[in-house]
């Protein structure tokens, strides 16, 4: 009779996947005006894949950045220095115009009796507009200094309001840069020098080789006999087929019921320094032992 150690291994047929892959994707709308890379070669994260323009988008980033400039040279000058007055200059011309407007009714009452002439009549009123426009003026001079400091309040808004701008048509203008967030190797380029994109068009896809994924099916029934960490060999079919002794890294369970469910996955991870393996490359998971 068989023994538990003389069970015949179970084998997985697998497929051999990228440690990560990710299809980067245009986030503004323009046109292709470089691509960087090509089909197959290697790539750091963060390296440009393509740069696009957009008229529209460089202009409001430049015009941004313009007016900031312009706020920030205002926010610099000093206050131009307003003549001091006397405290007391305001109350001081209240005084000479009520003075003249007594003067002018008195010299209206004389004006009925004839005592004096039309032209000196209207001399006083002159005085009196006169009067009336060096109080005006006093008074504006004594709020220049509160209305000089909300300008300056009103120009700090102005300031902060076109900062918020600038950072956003700087964010707008570095999405025409498009860069792979991971270090692979670019399998595939979907777009040429001139070619006009639009937000969520793919770029390129790039896949990390430097490890892989060994995936495979497990049928229900064999689940019970995986788990995390057994060790297992993996033969992949490439020219000429290569060995690895790995470790189960993980275990998709199975989802679903019935006759949809899918089945559980068993995934290994093998080292592929050199890029000799490709992805798509069938595969076999073995485990010799049930123990």
């Amino acid at each position: 009779m068989r023994g538990a150690s003389d069970a015949p291994p179970i084998e997985i047929k697998a497929t051999v996947q990228p440690a990560q892959s990710m299809t980067v994707v245009a986030q503004v709308d323009g046109q292709v005006q470089s691509v960087a890379v090509r089909e197959g070669a290697k790539i750091a994260a963060n390296q440009e894949v393509a740069q696009l323009t957009n008229p529209s988008v460089e202009r409001d980033a430049a015009l941004a950045s313009a007016q900031l400039e312009w706020l920030e040279s205002r926010r610099n000058t000093p206050p131009r220095a307003e003549p001091a007055r006397p405290r007391d200059s305001l109350e001081i011309a209240e005084k000479i115009l009520a003075l003249k407007q007594q003067r002018y009714e008195t010299m209206k009452q004389l004006r009925r009796s004839s005592d004096i002439t039309a032209r000196e009549l209207e001399q006083a009123e002159v005085e009196v507009l006169a009067a009336q426009r060096d109080v005006n003026n006093e008074r504006r001079a004594a709020v220049s200094a509160p209305a000089a400091t909300a300008d300056r309040r009103l120009l700090e808004i102005e300031r902060q309001k076109n900062i918020a701008e600038q950072k956003f048509a700087a964010q707008r203008q570095s999405l025409l840069r498009i860069a792979s967030p991971i270090a692979g190797i670019v399998t595939k380029l979907y777009v040429a020098p001139g070619q006009a994109v639009f937000p969520r068009d793919p770029i390129a896809d790039v896949s990390d080789v430097a490890t892989l994924l060994v995936r495979g099916d497990v049928a229900p029934e064999l689940v019970r006999y995986l788990r995390p960490g057994m060790r297992v060999d993996v033969r992949v079919f490439s020219v000429p087929p290569r060995s690895f002794a790995a470790d189960i890294d993980h275990i998709v369970p199975m989802q679903g019921a019935g006759s949809t469910s899918r089945q559980a996955t068993v995934v290994v991870s093998i080292p592929n320094p050199d890029g000799s393996l490709q992805p798509n490359t069938e595969a076999l998971i073995t485990l010799r032992s049930l123990r």
